[in-house]
């Protein structure tokens, strides 16, 4: 991938979330880099303050869930069936408070675990995947929180409303 293609990706992946999911537009966060290792998701502490003057967990939990989002996005970027991306399950564990802004650090998948979920996906019309974020202040660089959390690739008929 070249860089230029990479940014594009990102811009595309966050208009994609803002458009569709509009609440994640007060949040104020950016999609900042990909690459081998995973996927960077930062956010200013000001929008996503608490009343103690630290980041609000439910902000860090919804970026660390947009983080786990975008991985699996980008994780399917080659996939020509239509499919949408839910979370299923999440578990935030809150180590240390956030006074500055921060970013949210998604690894990326083994690849052995990236080739389970496209099998069945392709199988079965839906897949799984287990994705795993850090969230780190800016400042100090000092783990923040940290975010298990498993999402389901579903193909697009499959839905039901």
């Amino acid at each position: 991938m070249t860089k230029k293609s990479i940014s594009n990706k990102l811009r595309d992946l966050q208009q994609l979330i803002t458009s569709k999911m509009p609440i994640t537009r007060y949040l104020e966060f950016s999609f900042d880099h990909y690459d081998e290792n995973g996927l960077v998701l930062s956010a200013p502490l000001k929008p996503n303050i608490n009343h103690r003057g630290t980041a609000f967990g439910g902000s860090i939990g919804m970026l660390a869930i947009l983080a786990g989002y975008g991985m699996t996005f980008l994780l399917l970027e080659d996939f020509i069936t239509p499919y949408h991306i839910v979370i299923q399950n999440e578990k935030v564990t809150f180590l240390n408070p956030i006074k500055n802004n921060f970013k949210v650090f998604c690894a990326r998948p083994k690849p052995s675990d990236s080739k389970k979920l496209k099998s069945m996906f392709l199988k079965k019309g839906k897949g799984r995947i287990y994705q795993h974020c850090s969230i780190l202040e800016n400042e100090s660089s000092t783990e923040a929180a940290k975010f298990e959390g498993s999402f389901v690739v579903i193909k697009d008929d499959e839905i039901q409303v």
